[in-house]
Protein backbone atom coordinates (compact mmCIF):
# COMPACT_ATOMS: atom_id res chain seq x y z
CA UNK A 1 0.00 0.00 0.00
CA UNK A 2 0.99 3.82 -0.40
CA UNK A 3 2.11 5.99 1.75
CA UNK A 4 -0.93 8.70 0.58
CA UNK A 5 -3.23 5.81 2.33
CA UNK A 6 -1.16 5.13 5.36
CA UNK A 7 -1.33 8.97 5.63
CA UNK A 8 -4.96 10.00 4.86
CA UNK A 9 -6.07 6.90 7.60
CA UNK A 10 -3.99 8.57 9.90
CA UNK A 11 -5.02 12.00 9.18
CA UNK A 12 -9.06 11.11 9.26
CA UNK A 13 -8.19 9.39 13.11
CA UNK A 14 -10.58 10.71 15.14
CA UNK A 15 -7.52 11.88 17.66
CA UNK A 16 -6.17 13.81 14.96
CA UNK A 17 -9.60 15.81 13.92
CA UNK A 18 -10.05 16.93 17.34
CA UNK A 19 -6.45 18.07 17.32
CA UNK A 20 -7.09 19.94 14.10
CA UNK A 21 -10.09 21.43 16.27
CA UNK A 22 -7.80 22.50 19.02
CA UNK A 23 -4.73 24.09 16.19
CA UNK A 24 -8.43 26.19 14.88
CA UNK A 25 -8.91 26.79 19.13
CA UNK A 26 -5.45 27.96 19.77
CA UNK A 27 -5.27 29.88 16.51
CA UNK A 28 -8.11 31.96 17.18
CA UNK A 29 -7.49 32.22 21.03
CA UNK A 30 -4.05 34.06 19.71
CA UNK A 31 -2.02 31.03 21.41
CA UNK A 32 0.38 30.80 18.70
CA UNK A 33 2.74 29.05 20.36
CA UNK A 34 0.76 25.70 21.90
CA UNK A 35 -1.35 25.88 18.13
CA UNK A 36 2.64 25.26 16.59
CA UNK A 37 3.51 22.83 19.10
CA UNK A 38 0.34 20.78 18.54
CA UNK A 39 0.97 21.01 14.87
CA UNK A 40 4.47 19.67 14.90
CA UNK A 41 3.93 17.01 17.38
CA UNK A 42 1.30 15.84 14.95
CA UNK A 43 3.54 15.59 12.05
CA UNK A 44 5.98 13.80 14.00
CA UNK A 45 3.34 11.46 15.02
CA UNK A 46 2.25 10.96 11.99
CA UNK A 47 5.39 10.42 10.04
CA UNK A 48 6.32 8.20 12.81
CA UNK A 49 3.27 6.24 12.71
CA UNK A 50 3.57 5.58 8.76
CA UNK A 51 7.23 4.96 9.01
CA UNK A 52 6.09 1.69 10.75
CA UNK A 53 3.40 0.93 9.30
CA UNK A 54 5.16 0.43 5.91
CA UNK A 55 8.17 -1.24 7.87
CA UNK A 56 5.60 -3.85 9.21
CA UNK A 57 3.84 -4.27 5.91
CA UNK A 58 7.04 -5.07 3.77
CA UNK A 59 7.82 -7.29 6.96
CA UNK A 60 4.87 -9.28 6.16
CA UNK A 61 5.08 -9.15 3.12
CA UNK A 62 8.20 -10.46 2.74
CA UNK A 63 7.82 -13.25 4.61
CA UNK A 64 4.49 -14.35 2.35
CA UNK A 65 6.36 -14.33 -0.69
Amino acid sequence: MSSCFYVCQQVLNPFYIFQLFSVCLWFSEDYKEYAFAIIIMSIISISLTVYDLREVSFSINSMVS
